[in-house]
């Protein structure tokens, strides 16, 4: 997952033998010894349950497509402030119908805009609005100001959820400027390029563990 492909798939927890709290316990054990958990929520929420609540996730509303039916594009968890390493999301339950997960690469996407579209690339590593999704102290601003892309010197990062920077746009009541649209229109359509994303029906037991910098997930 750091120096890989980027993720992995434990296979499986036997949770038709366990206890529902037994089974979240060995889950918290097994992702401590791949990295320190962090909080989920700005409450310190440490394990989050992913299910459709009826809600829907609006501009400014704090409610996150985590917990509606809707569908989500390619994104990092946490892209509006400090995106950890890597995220794991543990199947307690499926659903009847729905909830196929997906994965890319980020740095296969950029290496085609390098290729395809670079005359995007510049602005997609100048700052863009984020909706903060209402995960910050009261008083704080409810809006994050970053870029998409980063480098460290040596590796391209990602901060991308189109979702959270369109509604960050929406609550700041500004279009974005014509080469900001055009780069994330650009960003959006590669990312959606038949065949270059890894799509997988994820079952009862599994753990998945996604690098948060490298690929982006769905469901």
């Amino acid at each position: 997952i750091d120096n890989g492909i980027g993720f992995a798939i434990i296979d499986r927890l036997p949770i038709d033998r366990l206890e529902t709290e037994t089974a979240k316990k060995l889950y918290w054990l097994l992702m401590s010894l791949v990295s320190r958990p962090v909080a989920q929520k700005w409450d310190g929420t440490m394990i989050y349950d992913v299910v459709d609540t009826g809600e829907e996730a609006l501009a400014g509303s704090g409610v996150r497509s985590s917990k509606t039916r809707g569908g989500q594009g390619y994104h990092i968890d946490n892209a509006f402030n400090l995106p950890p390493d890597f995220v794991a999301l543990f199947c307690l339950q499926t659903v009847r119908e729905g909830g196929v997960s997906g994965l890319i690469s980020f740095e296969t996407v950029y290496n085609l805009l390098l290729e395809e579209y670079p005359d995007v690339l510049p602005r997609l590593y100048d700052p863009f609005y984020f909706d903060r999704q209402m995960e910050h102290a009261p008083d704080d601003e409810r809006l994050s100001f970053k870029p998409i892309f980063e480098c460290d010197g040596e590796r391209v990062f990602a901060n991308f959820s189109p979702r959270l920077v369109e509604q960050g746009y929406e609550l700041k009541n500004e279009e974005m400027d014509v080469p900001a649209r055009a780069a994330i229109d650009t960003l959006e359509k590669v990312s959606e390029r038949a065949g270059l994303g890894k799509t997988f029906g994820f079952e009862r037991g599994q753990i998945q563990i996604v690098n948060n910098k490298r690929l982006g997930h769905r469901r």
